[in-house]
């Protein structure tokens, strides 16, 4: 091949199709009524999710942790790194909500707790009591395993937007030490399960592609 001419040729398709990709991602936001992709709201539905099965695992109670569950990032300011700290304003609301829905003071209030310990993403020692552990743990189990990579491979994109295959990975791969320390701060048992689980999934995906970009079979 005429020297120079792949290197010429990437950068002319690269440069035509990105035109294309613009336009059209363009056009196809203006036409939006909804979110692209609600970061937000899907996370908290996924940390129910978990809530729900660890509060049921461990005998914690449910109520409280389906309702802070339910409230724990309501007023976070950002999704883009941790949004600050969060948990008092995130209290703050649901105690006004559960309070006008009629939900019995005490109970509110073990909810707020729940909802203020909730923030950080590693832990040297269970938090006290049991619900304020089960709905940090879920929190941070809706940032491993599949669930992780769905949430980073569409939102990922408002801030590192254009990545290719190759980009994708390389990301990943750097997420990985981040990740094993969250899944190390588990202090429940199904909370360990479900992280060693999830954790084996992340790592299996990122060796099947690392091995379909090789071409290896």
């Amino acid at each position: 091949m005429i020297d120079g001419l792949e290197a010429r040729m990437k950068a002319r398709v690269l440069k035509e199709s990105a035109a294309v990709a613009i336009e059209e991602w363009t056009d196809f936001l203006n036409r939006l009524d909804v979110p692209f992709f609600n970061y937000r709201g899907t996370h908290v539905i996924e940390v129910v999710r978990i809530a729900k099965y660890l509060a049921r695992e461990t005998g914690a109670d449910y109520d409280v942790v389906v309702m802070a569950a339910w409230f724990h990032d309501v007023a976070k300011p950002s999704t883009e790194g941790t949004g600050g700290p969060h948990g008092q304003e995130c209290a703050a609301v649901a105690r006004t909500y559960l309070l006008k829905e009629g939900v019995n003071p005490k109970v509110v209030e073990r909810v707020c707790d729940a909802i203020e310990k909730h923030g950080g993403y590693t832990r040297d020692e269970p938090l006290t009591p049991l619900e304020a552990q089960v709905v940090w743990e879920a929190d941070k189990l809706a940032k491993l395993g599949i669930t992780s990579m769905i949430f980073y491979l569409i939102n990922g994109l408002r801030y590192e937007p254009n990545p290719n295959l190759d980009d994708i990975l390389e990301r990943m791969r750097n997420a990985l030490p981040g990740l094993r320390k969250i899944a190390a701060s588990m202090f429940t048992e199904p909370g360990r399960r479900t992280a060693k689980a999830r954790m084996r999934n992340y790592e299996s995906f990122i060796n099947l592609l690392e091995r379909e970009l090789n071409m290896e079979p």
